[in-house]
């Protein structure tokens, strides 16, 4: 039947994984890997309590608008950087030791992933 697309005719490579072939690997610096780190750790990490876990989600889920890199950021987006930043560092403020660290690793990779949405 010649109206079947095929990957190749799409533009998308076709993966085979065999017995003697492994399957290919992202980037430990990829954004897929880093991506996937912070899902797993949101999925794990022992947070002190719901409302930490909330307020890390907003965090994370609602980075504010900044103009392209040839331009001055607005009074209004300088300020909305400001109170992200403060609510960052009373999360971290009231956060156990361990899990302090993980909010700060969780925070870092969404820093990283933050293109991808």
């Amino acid at each position: 039947d010649s109206s079947k697309q095929t990957c190749s005719n799409m533009g998308v490579r076709e993966l085979y994984v065999t017995q003697d072939r492994a399957p290919p690997t992202p980037k430990p610096k990829s954004p897929m890997v880093a991506f996937a780190e912070l899902d797993m750790l949101l999925c794990t990490c022992p947070f002190d309590s719901e409302d930490q876990r909330e307020e890390l989600t907003s965090i994370i889920e609602h980075v504010p608008d900044l103009p392209p890199e040839n331009q001055k950021p607005s009074k209004m987006q300088l300020q909305k950087l400001r109170d992200m930043r403060e609510r960052k560092k009373l999360l971290l403020e009231s956060a156990s030791g361990q899990v302090r660290h993980l909010l700060q690793r969780m925070l870092k990779l969404s820093k990283e992933t933050s293109g991808m949405y």
